[in-house]
């Protein structure tokens, strides 16, 4: 009965001991990305993440070479991502593999060997701009300008001219007045026995400048009694001068 619960309590710890190991390292990270043998215009490398827990540090080793062999590694990385994106590969044909670290520093073995073909990116073609139309504006009505109001010049009157007078010369009259001694109707003392011619030239009297006016018709009648008055005189002057 003793040897049956010994047996007993041996199994249970033993079962016990083998539940509480720890996990190591034992499966490599499993590939995702870039696909196996495909083309790409990109370097970035993918993996998923182990089941088992990871070292603390850098728990994952990245190698990247153009000989499968990995003869003359190009790119030795030690990432803590599950991603590795090595710069400065040139156009070709590349091949990487990647291990983890486990939380006890034991490394996996290394995954498959995958390969991808770097290639250059295409060209992105520059967009046409469209030309956007223009629109083309639709005159408006013009606008006729309303003439402005020009002034009538006011007509200066002409002032009326006047008419010039010329004064007419008066012709010169010749009168003769004879007196005969013999006449019987004036008085032998006045006459006297001889004769005497006497004559009168009237002076010229300027012409009137304008008609219709008085004091015009007044200078033309006191010219004419003058003349007469003049005549009258010079006539009794020459009367009285004879002798007896």
């Amino acid at each position: 009965m003793k040897v049956i619960i010994i047996l007993l309590t041996s199994l249970i710890s033993f079962s016990f001991f083998i539940v509480t190991l720890p996990a190591f390292a034992t499966d490599a990270p499993t590939q995702t990305s870039p696909e196996n043998g495909s083309s790409v215009t990109t370097t970035t490398m993918a993996w998923e993440v182990p089941t088992y827990t990871l070292y603390s540090g850098d728990h994952y080793r990245v190698q990247v070479d153009d000989d499968q062999t990995f003869a003359s590694i190009d790119k030795d990385y030690d990432p803590n991502n599950a991603s590795y994106t090595p710069s400065g590969l040139s156009e070709g044909t590349w091949y990487w593999r990647v291990k983890a670290k486990d939380s006890s520093g034991t490394w996996s073995d290394w995954s498959s060997t995958w390969n991808f073909n770097l290639v250059a990116p295409s060209p992105t073609p520059t967009p046409t701009a469209t030309p956007t139309p223009t629109s083309t504006p639709t005159p408006g009505p013009t606008n006729t300008p309303t003439p402005s109001h020009t002034p009538t010049p006011t007509k200066t009157p002409t002032p009326t001219r006047l008419p010039t007078l010329t004064p007419t010369p008066h012709p010169t009259t010749k009168k003769e007045v004879k007196l005969y001694t013999s006449s019987t109707n004036l008085p032998s003392s006045i006459l006297g026995t001889s004769s005497a011619t006497v004559t009168l030239t009237p002076t010229s009297s300027p012409k009137p400048q304008a008609q219709g006016s008085p004091i015009q018709k007044m200078s033309i009648i006191g010219g004419g009694l003058a003349f007469i008055l003049s005549g009258v005189l010079l006539f009794t002057f020459v009367v009285k001068k004879k002798p007896d």
